[in-house]
């Protein structure tokens, strides 16, 4: 899957559910382009997208968290 380094961060950053506004205004990055570009690369990965926006806070779809954090190489 090909994740900047940013977009990975995020996405750890949600499923963690740590302070991802911080990471993203430090690096002065759109939480919407964000969600978008990330929202891509697991279209083409897994055929869905895996975060939704609710009042501009991004989301984790919970029925794809198991494959995000397989994807990833990560455990909760």
């Amino acid at each position: 899957m090909r994740l900047s380094r940013e977009q990975r961060a995020f996405l750890i950053l949600l499923l963690r559910k740590e302070n991802w506004k911080a990471y993203l205004s430090e690096r002065h990055l759109s939480v919407s382009i964000l969600a978008d570009e990330i929202n891509d690369a697991f279209m083409e990965e897994i055929g869905d997208t895996i975060l939704e926006m609710e009042a501009d806070i991004p989301v984790i779809i919970e029925d794809y968290r198991e494959d995000i954090e397989n994807l990833l190489g990560i455990q909760q």
